[in-house]
């Protein structure tokens, strides 16, 4: 008997879910899909599916009739579960209630360039102070700068050009 695989994600999980339906790939149905979710509040989602459009390619297509045959490549079926925005209507208030939780935002202070991290103003005190304040990439650069300046003055001799052979 011919068997579907289907992967699918939900939300934002890291690590894909797969199910096997005993239906083949050229007839398996959304409905079919929502079968075996069971466990699954499915009304809370929305069903995309990778699929293959002429014009732009391999997309992820919004499937939402249950008779709809889902697209197949490679013998599986890839789909994505993800919440439907009806179904944050009740977290909408919980969301709003968090943001009272929160402390006040910073009080900005000082002009343009103010926000930036001390280490961005070059006479701006901080508690590094007495440190030294480069990184290896100044560094590096520093370094480099200095060698080719005492090379450019070791190869020029009074104005004069010396001739180095390699």
């Amino acid at each position: 008997m011919a068997e579907t695989k289907i992967i699918y994600h939900i939300d934002e999980e890291e690590t894909p879910y797969l199910v096997k339906l005993p239906v083949s790939p050229e007839k398996v149905t959304l409905a079919d899909f929502k079968n075996v979710l069971s466990n699954r509040p499915v009304h809370s989602y929305k069903f995309f599916f990778k699929s293959m459009d002429q014009d732009f390619g391999v997309v992820k297509e919004e499937i939402s009739d249950d008779n709809a045959k889902l697209p197949c490549f490679n013998g599986r079926v890839v789909s994505w579960l993800v919440l439907a925005e009806s179904s944050h209507s009740d977290g909408g208030s919980q969301c709003a209630e968090s943001h009272t939780d929160l402390p006040p935002p910073l009080e900005r202070t000082g002009g343009i360039g103010d926000s930036r991290p001390p280490s961005f103003h070059p006479n701006a005190s901080s508690s590094r102070d007495g440190l030294d304040n480069e990184t290896g990439t100044e560094s590096v650069v520093s370094h480099r700068r200095d060698r080719h300046r005492r090379r450019n003055r070791e190869g020029h001799e009074d104005g004069k050009l010396a001739l180095l052979s390699l």
